[in-house]
């Protein structure tokens, strides 16, 4: 009886510690992660006309988007650069000489954060760009908002995190086409998997993205992921004494 008592007792802290690690399991999204941006808004050299005047992000459109690949796009604290010169570009050799001027852009420090300066026009009326696919900077002009352009500011992250122009089987439902031909949502319940499902991404770009080095875990995931170890080695250390 005392032999079955130990077996059984073993048995059940077995079952507890495959439990504990289920709960931590599904608790924990494979992929639960955040990048985070620096949103500038560009001045006047007084400090005034600033573009993106409404400090707009069309935030729950882009996070609903991204949702697809489990990552959240987290903005920081406005800042802001006053520079006249820098509010409107009309080549892409001055958009350039901006995106290389680090002593006086106001990019951010961390080489792990994307930087979005709101500038009121871009070369050749563009909604958007960026420096280089997988760079860490980016710009966006007001037109994105005069026009509602809810999508842009997602679709040019999706630049920033390594993905390309691409018209998947030519079906402009998709995130990346060029913003000449995507099928622009007009409400956020037009957005995958929602309503129309626009702005989906294709699950090689969804692999793509997550490998960003720009994409860093939640905190809150870390904590998981480290509670389910300490249970773990809990676990060892008291059958060890058992």
């Amino acid at each position: 009886m005392a032999a079955l008592s130990v077996f059984m007792k073993c048995i059940l802290q077995r079952v507890a510690f495959a439990t504990s690690l289920v709960i931590v399991s599904c608790l924990t999204p494979a992929f639960a992660m955040i990048v985070n941006i620096l949103p500038i808004q560009v001045c006047d050299n007084d400090g005034n006309n600033c573009a993106n005047s409404g400090q707009e992000l069309y935030l729950a459109e882009t996070n609903k988007i991204w949702a697809q690949a489990d990552i959240t796009m987290n903005f920081l604290t406005w800042t802001s650069i006053n520079n006249t010169s820098y509010q409107n570009f009309t080549s892409f050799a001055d958009e350039t000489t901006f995106f290389n001027d680090t002593a006086n852009n106001g990019i951010s420090g961390s080489a792990t954060t994307i930087t979005m300066w709101f500038v009121q026009t871009l070369t050749n009326t563009d909604f958007g760009t960026v420096d280089t696919i997988g760079g860490r900077k980016v710009m966006i002009a007001d037109n994105v908002f005069s026009t509602t352009r809810l999508d842009t500011i997602a679709h040019e992250l999706g630049h920033n995190l390594g993905l390309t122009h691409d018209d998947p089987g030519m079906d402009l439902t998709y995130l990346m086409p060029t913003g000449g031909s995507r099928t622009i949502p007009g409400v956020i319940g037009d957005i995958t998997p929602d309503g129309a499902k626009l702005d989906k991404l294709t699950a090689a770009q969804i692999t793509t993205a997550q490998a960003s080095t720009y994409v860093v875990p939640l905190p809150g995931a870390i904590y998981l992921l480290t509670s389910g170890l300490g249970i773990l080695v809990l676990r060892i250390r008291k059958q060890a004494y058992v």
